[in-house]
């Protein structure tokens, strides 16, 4: 207790940097146990919906704050245009649930000059838990939906054709000069559009010597208006 009392004058009147936001979605978190969004976690089962959930959250927090890059916190219910307004870039950690309603708010954001980081079946269910045939924010990913592939073990690898993301020293120190960098996980098979740049190249092991087919997308980046 004393610590914390000795704490609240150094948040007090204080404001946060508008640099990014992440949508907290409590309809994800409600959703994650409905049969009609493909899962179903029996109470008390914390590992199942930690995969669904906690891991991606957690992961994008623990890479914020890693990187030294301030964000805030905005619950779904509170998204308008005035609160994403002031920020640059907008981070959706596997919200799979979204309504049209936030769909139509982060597309005129994202038009308009806002950037958007969203990961693994993001947009992929409704806000009742109705699965979708594509990703509401198809259109903003540069990507159209194909399926999900369950958790193993994968490699992730740089594309042969260069890109400033795979020039960057910082991530040739974590993952090689080559990218060579072991993943165990699910992914996200993903048709990319013609104009999405896709630097990174992921490989599960049991095709790892096939042909390119066998491949998916462990990052794809996408202009879009100007966002």
């Amino acid at each position: 207790v004393n610590t914390f009392v000795e704490f609240v004058p150094y948040v007090q009147r204080t404001k946060t940097l508008k640099y990014a936001v992440c949508i907290d979605s409590y309809t994800t978190l409600q959703n994650a146990h409905a049969v009609t969004a493909g899962r179903t976690f029996p109470d008390g089962n914390a590992t199942a919906l930690d995969h669904a959930v906690g891991y991606h959250r957690g992961g994008v927090a623990r890479a914020l704050l890693e990187a030294h890059l301030p964000f805030d916190v905005l619950s779904e219910h509170n998204v308008t245009h005035e609160a994403l307004g002031p920020y640059r870039v907008v981070i959706l950690p596997n919200n799979f649930c979204v309504s049209e309603r936030i769909a139509t708010l982060l597309r005129e954001y994202v038009l308009q000059g806002g950037g958007l980081v969203a990961t693994f079946e993001t947009s992929l269910v409704d806000e009742w838990g109705k699965r979708r045939d594509d990703f509401a924010l198809a259109d903003l990913f540069g990507a159209n939906y194909q399926q999900t592939d369950p958790i193993g073990p994968n490699r992730i690898g740089f594309s042969p054709s260069s890109h400033p993301v795979t020039e960057d020293p910082a991530l040739k120190d974590l993952m090689g000069t080559t990218g060579a960098t072991t993943y165990w996980g699910q992914f996200v098979r993903v048709q990319p559009d013609a104009g999405a740049a896709a630097p990174l190249v992921g490989t599960d092991v049991k095709n790892e010597a096939h042909d390119g087919k066998k491949h998916w997308t462990p990052l794809l980046l996408s202009d879009q208006g100007q966002g």
